[in-house]
């Protein structure tokens, strides 16, 4: 009989930072991946942290901390807004459906901010999208992190034209490609894409494919007629 293989983050402690629409007062699916990460982390890793930015146009804008030990949620707390006042003004001000750097601010500030405070020094730091692996990368820098890894759920050279904010956009990538430990592709035409538009392949972190999947439960089916 084949020993059974020890799970390699039983006694380890991950760091998710991602973002969800919130609607009076609960998280829609069409979130960053969060339950998909939740149902696969929490039965194996020995502590996890969930960091959610509420995406702009939610009901609040402050970013929600939960903490897991196990599979058991220990506590949920929104981060202080005293942290950041000035920028928290703004995302109040900004908070419709467009893009707005206050609310990346927000998101960068949010995740130095936890991983400084925590006690834990984390085995895996998973970061939807470039800002929050930023923040990521940064925190390793810092010692408190030891695997980055860049989970991007969408992707576009040209997500904003021709434009000064797509050229940090295309920079922000392919920093955290070429920085990050792993990245985490929905699709193989990412990696494609982002050589396209500049990246030097020799330079990047692995690319490890992660499709989309959604739980049934996350699916309303339509009447037959």
């Amino acid at each position: 009989m084949a020993k059974k293989k020890n799970n390699p983050i039983s006694a380890a402690s991950v760091f998710i930072a991602t973002f969800a629409p919130f609607e009076n007062g609960k998280r829609l699916p069409t979130n960053g991946m969060v339950e998909p990460m939740l149902s696969f982390f929490l039965p194996r890793a020995k502590k996890t942290t969930l960091l959610t930015q509420p995406h702009s146009g939610s009901d609040f804008v402050d970013p929600l901390i939960d903490e897991y030990i196990g599979e058991k949620q220990v506590s949920s707390k929104r981060l202080s807004k005293f942290l950041y006042y000035p920028i928290y003004l703004l995302c109040k001000l900004q908070n419709d459906q467009k893009t707005h750097i206050s609310l990346k601010l927000r998101d960068l500030l949010s995740v130095i901010f936890v991983g400084l405070k925590s006690q834990e020094k984390y085995a895996f730091f998973i970061g939807l999208e470039s800002i929050n692996t930023l923040g990521g990368i940064f925190l390793k820098k810092m010692g408190k992190v030891k695997t980055v890894i860049y989970y991007v759920s969408d992707y576009s050279p040209t997500r904003f034209g021709k434009t000064f904010f797509n050229n940090i956009y295309i920079w922000l990538d392919q920093y955290c490609a070429m920085h990050a430990d792993f990245i985490w592709d929905v699709s193989p035409a990412m990696q494609k894409a982002r050589i396209q538009a500049g990246l030097n392949a020799k330079k990047s972190a692995p690319v490890i494919l992660m499709p989309n999947g959604l739980f049934p439960s996350q699916i309303k089916s339509l009447p037959i007629e």
